[in-house]
């Protein structure tokens, strides 16, 4: 025994090494992988998103013209626009949002690029789902459609090409889940159920994304706290719509933080809006839902509730930075702040080409609390 553990024996520096490198490795770990975000969480941090704040969004509104709306937004020097018309500005800011993705999968590493890619789909998924439809009655999908992956477009192309009947193969070919191939394939397709399996493929998406260890825990924050929300809209939309508890329950996206299928259900079984939101009192989304009542009373509108739930988005991505502020944090919240800045630009666009007033744009714009 006493031979094993002198120093010159090689076994024994073999055994050492066999007991420190797997405690060295576990000590190493998580500050290697603090040093990959390190860049990207210091210059979005530096650079910010103006653009969700209500005092920069109230002056834009002041703006007389485009050209002096366009002039504003680039003194930011955070995003460029160009253009003189409506159209060409929503280009611009399609182009810019683009350019935000290729700036961040520069800044990060290649292991983050899955997720971004992913979270540009679920802004395709719209087009998507409006491709699939038309091919059912047999219309092309021919409009020169603006999608954010190539893959996207691929696949509408594809789908233009192929006959109705090929429909179903197309889509086994391309990963989408049998259920929807079935519904698909069935003589009286359910167009509610059809747009509900899409938006779960693209949620499945987001899901699989494998992402750095530390960064999975607030990935799966956010995925479960998004299909809260995404539930809570298709159950209000369904109120506001008058669809009867049964057609209400066939909108579930999935399980999220707060809402299992069980409490879905129950607000499905509201008899409108207001008590829908009632029902969720006790969640973390009622406090932000019961401030947009008085709102909602005055115009009939779930448009209120709906963007008291986008502000609710930023305020989490807010707390999920300030948590996970090593890691991913800061990058989410810089993601999710620069769509709803490219989101706000588009409306005050739109509502200064056409002189609105301010009292009809405010209720669009998505900001984040200054609290």
């Amino acid at each position: 025994m006493m031979g094993f553990l002198d120093g010159s024996n090689p076994v024994f520096w073999i055994i050492i090494c066999a007991v420190l490198l797997p405690v060295l490795y576990l000590v190493i770990r998580p500050f290697t992988a603090y040093l990959k975000f390190v860049y990207p969480n210091a210059k979005y941090e530096a650079m910010g998103n103006p653009f969700i704040s209500k005092n920069q969004l109230d002056s834009l509104m002041d703006a007389k013209n485009l050209g002096s709306f366009v002039e504003t937004v680039n003194s930011k020097k955070n995003i460029q626009l160009k253009g003189e018309t409506v159209d060409e500005i929503h280009q611009g800011l399609h182009h810019a949002w683009q350019d935000t993705i290729a700036m961040m999968k520069h800044d990060t590493s290649k292991a983050l690029h899955p997720l971004f890619d992913a979270f540009l789909y679920q802004q395709d998924v719209e087009l998507i789902v409006q491709a699939v439809k038309q091919k059912l009655f047999n219309i092309p999908f021919t409009e020169d459609v603006t999608v954010f992956l190539p893959k996207t477009k691929q696949f509408i192309n594809q789908l233009n090409d192929k006959e109705k009947e090929d429909l179903p193969g197309l889509l086994e070919t391309w990963g989408f889940s049998p259920v929807l191939i079935n519904e698909l394939s069935s003589d009286t397709p359910r167009f509610i159920v059809i747009d509900v399996l899409l938006y779960q493929h693209g949620i499945r998406m987001l899901q699989d994304t494998k992402v750095p260890y530390k960064a999975d825990k607030p990935k799966q924050f956010l995925l479960k706290t998004m299909l809260d929300l995404t539930n809570i809209k298709m159950a209000l939309r369904a109120k506001q719509r008058g669809y009867d508890a049964e057609t209400c329950s066939l909108l579930f996206i999935g399980e999220g933080r707060e809402l299992p299928r069980w409490k879905f259900e129950e607000l499905c079984d509201s008899d409108n809006p207001q008590q829908l939101v009632q029902r969720l009192e006790g969640t973390s989304y009622y406090n932000s839902l019961s401030q947009a009542m008085d709102d909602y009373e005055h115009n009939k509108s779930i448009q209120w509730f709906e963007i008291a739930l986008d502000r609710f988005i930023l305020h989490a991505v807010k707390e999920l930075s300030l948590k996970h502020y090593l890691y991913l944090g800061p990058i989410l919240r810089f993601l999710f702040s620069r769509q709803f800045e490219i989101q706000n630009l588009r409306v005050l666009a739109k509502g200064i080409s056409e002189q609105m007033p301010s009292g009809e744009i405010t209720p669009l714009l998505v900001w984040e609390d200054s609290t």
